[in-house]
């Protein structure tokens, strides 16, 4: 995890796209959160293939639900597929199917960053 610290100490003011170790990767958002967390925007995180493109709405809720709770709380997270790929026609640009990118929707509006860092920010 030594890039993480590179990542910190670079000056960026964020940090994409947290592949999980599913799609490839080796992002383990607990420990992203908790050294990069306080220091710069989290994006990205959501695993496209399986979830988006493979999974039910129920599935897309929910791991929007667990993104938020991970990498979310005290703010600071913007929620977007870890990666893109082209696909044929009848989806979106990215290939995913269009009926799953609304169910990641109300998920999102509903999320509250309320968290051991929110009362500060909110009271400024």
């Amino acid at each position: 995890m030594a890039i993480l610290d590179c990542i910190a100490e670079n000056g960026c003011d964020a940090s994409e796209t947290l592949t999980p170790p599913g799609m490839g990767g080796d992002a383990d958002h607990g420990a992203i959160r908790q050294r990069l967390g306080n220091k710069l925007c989290l994006i990205g995180g959501l695993d496209q293939l399986r979830v988006l493109e493979q999974g039910s709405r129920s599935a897309v809720r929910s791991e929007v639900n667990r993104l938020f709770q991970e990498l979310g709380t005290g703010g600071g997270y913007i929620m977007s597929p870890a990666i893109t790929s082209s696909r044929p026609r009848l989806r979106t640009s990215s290939g995913t199917p269009k009926q799953r990118v609304p169910a990641a929707m109300p998920e999102c509006r509903s999320e509250d960053y309320s968290g051991p860092d929110s009362s500060a920010a909110n009271s400024a």
